[in-house]
């Protein structure tokens, strides 16, 4: 089965008494009274459009393979990390427009090694940017709201 990268916004206070493997990572990642985001298996494809790398760089857009603090690391490949409100606002500070992703897919194309690259050939651009467009939404409440969050791949 393959992963997909999942986001729940959580206040900090809550994120700094989390553990590695903490068995409330879970109800809290899949709790409905949270506001959150499935990038589904769109996250490489948007990463890499992020930060013009398959791979990890440097910086906060590349956090959906680096940073934050892991707090669960799992047999099958995924992983959980926390990241603070302030890494959140830096975040969304960096992010482009939907817009801007678009015109760097239509420029640039995607980096070698993006995984589900043949999702974008058959179904278009609008498979990433529906997702990336929700992404911005849920991002900017988070960091208007002070909440952290909590990301990976399940």
């Amino acid at each position: 089965m393959a992963l997909t990268f999942e986001i729940t916004f959580v206040e900090d206070d809550i994120l700094d008494k989390l553990d590695e493997d903490d068995g409330r990572i879970s109800s809290i990642m899949f709790s409905e009274d949270r506001p959150s985001v499935s990038l589904g298996r769109a996250w490489h494809i948007i990463h890499a459009l992020l930060t013009g790398s398959a791979d990890k760089v440097a910086g906060p857009l590349s956090f959906m393979i680096s940073g934050g603090r892991e707090l669960s690391r799992e047999r099958n490949g995924g992983w959980v990390c926390a990241y603070s409100s302030s890494d959140v606002a830096k975040i969304r500070s960096k992010l482009p427009s939907a817009d801007a992703l678009e015109k760097r897919y239509a420029t640039d194309g995607l980096p070698d090694r993006v995984l589900y690259a043949d999702r974008v050939e058959t179904q278009g651009a609008e498979y990433f940017l529906e997702v990336y467009r929700e992404l911005i939404e849920r991002i900017g409440e988070a960091a208007d709201e002070d909440q952290g969050m909590l990301a990976g791949l399940i």
